[in-house]
């Protein structure tokens, strides 16, 4: 699918699910955006700015963005001082707006406010943050990364937090990736995996063991409920080690079973499978980075999908 077609497909999504439409309505805009078409981009940006309804990530942060893309940073620095008078800016969101002033901005300066209020806002400021305390704020520790990421850089002296970080990110199982190191990833976990059947997998598999998930029988979107409880399990397992997805075939699974004789609408049994797919390293995917594709394959951001602070309630 070209981006030209996915935008299209958002914007039919916003249309669809009225609940849900600011949100898709931003991603249609980042996408043209991507795809090219910025005129189109920025009356969605302006629609999603004055319009009401909850979105994963701050619009004036997003909308900025795309401003200092098409070389407006004016209207982009207003935005962003908009956001940052917020008293309500979430974690997530100072992790976004930082690295817009570290990135798009080149002004470490600002990005260590962003980034260090940010942790302020998260942390019980009574006490000093443990590496526990880091694992229950999904924002916390790209909080501590970007602060310890900038500081170095404009060399600065390690302080407690920078310490904090250091000691926690083999507990999170977790290194700083990709070029502008902005991505957190966790490493592979032998044996280590939760399994995710994608929407005709799921399908498939409750064809065949009606009795698999029972808990999904009066469920109006099960496969919703099934990726919902997958991200649970992720995120239990932040403070430990962080497992792998190990994305479930039907078909494979009946042979898998038919060749242990095993029941296959145990949960032990489907559990069983994903230590086998992670164990031959067979259709497995680590955790994405915020800005990365979902794992679960629908081809939105983490961040914005599976990844998003209220997905799971």
């Amino acid at each position: 699918m070209s981006n030209e077609e996915r935008a299209r497909d958002l914007e039919r999504a916003a249309t669809e699910k009225p609940e849900e439409r600011r949100q898709y309505l931003l991603e249609a805009a980042e996408t043209w955006h991507i795809a090219g078409n910025d005129e189109r981009a920025r009356e969605l940006f302006e629609q999603v700015l004055d319009g009401e309804g909850r979105t994963v990530s701050d619009v004036r942060i997003a909308y900025a963005t795309f401003l200092l893309g098409v070389r407006e940073p004016q209207r982009a620095r207003e935005l962003l001082d908009q956001a940052w008078r917020d008293r309500e800016l979430s974690g997530l969101a100072h992790v976004d707006g930082g690295e817009v002033y570290e990135i798009a901005l080149d002004d470490p300066a600002t990005a260590l406010r962003w980034y260090t209020r940010g942790i302020m806002r998260s942390i019980d400021t009574t006490a000093a943050p443990t590496g526990d305390a880091l694992a229950q704020d999904m924002a916390l520790p790209a909080l501590f990364a970007a602060r310890h990421r900038v500081r170095q850089a404009v060399g600065q002296p390690a302080d407690e937090w920078d310490e904090l970080w250091e000691k926690s990110r083999e507990k999170f199982q977790a290194d700083l990736g990709g070029d502008d190191n902005t991505e957190t990833r966790t490493r592979r976990s032998a044996g280590h995996a939760v399994l995710y059947w994608p929407p005709a997998e799921l399908a498939e598999y409750r064809r065949r063991w009606p009795d698999g998930y029972p808990g999904f029988q009066d469920v109006a979107e099960p496969h919703l409920e099934h990726r919902r409880e997958v991200e649970r399990t992720l995120r239990a397992s932040l403070s430990g080690t962080s497992p792998m997805v190990a994305i479930g075939d039907a078909a494979h699974f009946a042979d898998f079973v038919a060749d242990r004789d095993l029941d296959g609408a145990k949960a032990a049994t489907r559990a069983s499978y994903a230590v086998e797919l992670n164990r031959t390293g067979t259709s497995t995917v680590g955790l994405p980075g915020r800005n990365e594709p979902c794992w679960c394959g629908s081809g939105r951001k983490y961040k914005k999908c599976c990844g998003a602070p209220a997905f799971t309630d």
